[in-house]
């Protein structure tokens, strides 16, 4: 009876010792993965521009290019105003004086160019939240005496939402591609292993410097384009 216990026992440690060896070469044998990209783009319609308008003056002395400057930007900010943009929306972005030098007098290594005046340019940040308004401030602008737009940048507010899409749907492309890939190979998808988001890029469209004319037309057209938004992931998947 005690052999046959011993025997019985010594069996039951060859059982496990070889059970515990089958998981081992199971948790360290390589598991069949496959890498996939999957993106997104979204183009959608802005609801927001953000104009630099500049004033630049120019006087035979500093403190009188300041003056002429100084009355023109406040009537303009005053009358942007008048057209219903808040005060929180306008900031002063830029000013900036230079010398004007003589175009008849060279720098020479003894005698430096003769200084002519002084030109000052003040520029105005302006955010408008209705697009509706934007040819109408470009035009008040322009009757109030600004002369330069260095920059016109469109956006689109409260993008949180368009940003969760634009992943959602590169998810969503990554995995039918790693399920295609997966039916080729005669295998079945397995759970993502690794997931890693490359950010979600925003293209706004954007106006480049434009000069005001005296003579330039009421009522300017513009057409902003749209917004792009572009997104991308990287997945691993198991194949079973």
């Amino acid at each position: 009876m005690k052999r046959y216990t011993i025997l019985f026992v010594f069996c039951l440690l060859m059982i496990c010792s070889l059970n515990a060896q089958a998981k081992e070469m199971n948790a360290n044998s390589p598991v069949s993965t496959v890498t996939v990209q999957g993106s997104s783009q979204i183009e959608v319609a802005p609801d927001q521009a953000v104009l630099t308008i500049g004033v630049m003056t120019i006087g035979e002395t500093a403190a009188q290019a300041r003056q002429e400057n100084a009355v023109t930007a406040s009537d303009l900010q005053q009358k942007i105003l008048e057209l219903g943009i808040p005060a929180d929306k306008i900031q002063t972005g830029q000013y900036v004086v230079t010398p004007v030098y003589s175009a008849n007098n060279e720098r020479t290594n003894s005698k430096p160019p003769a200084v002519v005046g002084y030109r000052i340019t003040n520029t105005v940040k302006i955010t408008v939240d209705d697009l509706t308004l934007l040819g109408n401030v470009i035009d008040t602008a322009l009757a109030a005496g600004a002369n330069q737009i260095s920059g016109m940048h469109f956006y689109k507010k409260n993008d949180l939402q368009l940003k969760q899409m634009i992943l959602q749907g590169a998810v969503k492309e990554a995995a039918a591609k790693a399920e295609a890939i997966a039916a080729a190979l005669g295998k079945r998808l397995g759970q993502p292993l690794t997931v890693n988001e490359s950010g979600v890029y925003v293209q706004t469209p954007e106006i480049q410097r434009m000069t005001l004319k005296a003579d330039a037309a009421a009522a300017t057209p513009i057409a902003p384009g749209t917004v792009q938004l572009n997104g991308s992931v990287s997945i691993v998947f198991e194949l079973l």
